[in-house]
């Protein structure tokens, strides 16, 4: 990373982790707040939260295409932030329609009351506007989107204490919580990037992105019915029980994608300046912190799901298998963002006309993955209906891990293949190699310390112990990488010296 002249190595790792660093200290408050929801909620309640946050994933769909266009246009120095205010609000009206058709179809086959829906309401305005300045906060100052961050968790957990808690109004106030957490981190970004929001308001550039709405549209589009497997599963099965089984491991998987921050940097750096190079230090830097978080995983897995209640420890193996398959999804992630930061399509002339457009990596990678999703909700509607029932949620969730395993592998590879044709580029291995090295080792001493996890524990006492055990690690993990690879001695002495 040193050897590159112009710093883009310094400048990816020292956003990636100053945003890493800052999901971290808001990962104790994220996890304050899923415990103090799922201690204080049903699985089945809990699983119907889970429903209602894909419901509200689906209605933001409009906003994500501002997101997308606005995200590409800054990093290439175009000035469309206040116009991608003004586009984001624009899109309201038709996000309120789809969050009561979606919510209104679901509640005609599980427990999803008036009100709830009316609650989620609340949330849309502040996320459409998040939705609306994140690409420019993110091409422009991404380690902010980090500090941001902070705020929304203690925001979240401090009014979810309050209402979940002190008020005992459950479901209403987690979702309250969430609205007004959002709230707040719209004003933290908007007061960073206030200097790139202004310039006028490009009407004509807004019809362009109308009218190219389907390039976005279709990669998000595509990515929420991969993430609707929530909803499929409550709805063939009319129970809520085993997407709370699924989704609590999912909520460790979501912490190992932490390492994924580096590509919120890589992203736009691509879209402007188009270096390999960038490339393989986004890959070394993401797998430098994926490994130990993959293998805590697998090791503590009964240890993380008892934060949650003892209820979810039945999901450690789910947990286990989950992890390991986050390692190719992190891959194929990278290779996702390598395809599209890549592509320049969109800057020529005319860029936005359905032309130039539709044989462009921007409409070929969400037809691939259109592919896998197609698959993949077929494949698990087929093991529900030959395998699974209501009256065995644990069996069901495993099933679900399974087939979710079995089609996103040889789609990574897939894509593997795909961006190294389009833009060769060459990945750390040997980097890599040391990291497993220093994590099987790190497995290794948990398995001598860890114990047993005992059947009943307070929140505390679990946090506690979860505590020690992730120090034991992190401090067996990264003593025994600063031994044996030179490489991250030298990008923390160059870190610390940036400080």
């Amino acid at each position: 990373m040193q050897n590159q002249g112009d710093g883009s190595g310094l400048r990816i790792a020292y956003a990636g982790f100053v945003q890493f660093l800052t999901q971290l200290v808001g990962l104790g408050t994220g996890l304050l707040f899923v415990t103090l929801i799922t201690r204080n909620l049903t699985v089945s309640d809990f699983g119907l939260w889970q429903v209602i946050g894909s419901a509200v994933g689906i209605a933001i769909l409009p906003a994500s295409v501002v997101t997308f266009w606005n995200l590409r246009g800054v990093a290439r120095r175009e000035d469309v932030g206040r116009t991608s205010v003004v586009a984001g609000m624009l899109s309201l009206p038709l996000t309120f329609a789809i969050l009561l058709a979606v919510s209104t179809g679901v509640g005609s086959r599980i427990e999803l009351v008036g009100f709830v829906v009316i609650a989620a309401l609340l949330q849309l305005p502040f996320m459409v506007l998040f939705e609306s300045v994140k690409g420019t906060i993110q091409a422009t100052k991404p380690a902010f989107l980090g500090y941001s961050s902070i705020f929304f968790e203690i925001a979240k957990v401090s009014v979810a204490f309050y209402l979940v808690i002190m008020l005992k109004v459950g479901l209403y106030g987690a979702i309250l919580a969430l609205a007004l957490a959002y709230a707040i981190q719209d004003l933290i970004i908007i007061i960073t990037v206030k200097g790139k929001l202004g310039g006028r308001i490009d009407l004509a550039l807004i019809k362009q992105w109308i009218k190219a709405a389907w390039v976005p549209l279709l990669d998000r589009g595509v990515s929420r019915l991969w993430s609707s497997d929530a909803i499929l599963v409550a709805l063939m099965l009319g129970s809520t029980v085993p997407v709370g089984l699924f989704q609590g491991p999912r909520i460790f998987t979501a912490i190992i994608m932490y390492s994924e921050i580096f590509l919120r940097v890589l992203y736009p750096k691509l879209i402007r300046d188009r270096l390999k190079a960038d490339i393989g230090v986004a890959f070394r830097l993401q797998s430098l912190l994926e490994v130990p978080m993959v293998v805590g995983a697998v090791m503590l897995a009964g240890d993380l799901l008892s934060v949650l209640g003892a209820e979810y420890v039945s999901s450690a193996l789910l947990l286990q298998l989950l992890a390991i398959v986050a390692v190719v999804e992190s891959i194929e992630r990278v290779m996702y963002f390598v395809l599209y930061g890549t592509e320049t399509v969109d800057s020529k002339r005319d860029g936005y006309s359905f032309k130039n457009l539709k044989s462009s990596w921007l409409v070929k990678l969400p037809l691939l993955d259109l592919s896998k999703s197609v698959i993949y909700m077929g494949a698990l509607a087929a093991a529900l209906y030959l395998f699974a029932t209501p009256a065995k949620p644990e069996l069901v969730a495993l099933i679900w891990g399974i087939i979710y395993a079995v089609v996103t592998v040889p789609y990574a590879v897939l894509k593997l293949i795909l961006a190294r044709k389009f833009f060769p580029h060459t990945l750390p291995w040997v980097q890599l190699v040391k990291y497993v090295v220093a994590g099987v080792v790190m497995g290794l001493v948990l398995l001598l310390f860890r114990g047993e996890t005992p059947a009943e524990l307070s929140v505390i006492s679990a946090v506690i112990r979860l505590g020690y055990l992730v120090g034991l690690g992190a401090g067996v993990y990264f003593g025994i990488l600063a031994l044996i690879d030179s490489h991250f001695r030298g990008m923390v002495k160059t870190l610390t010296k940036r400080q």
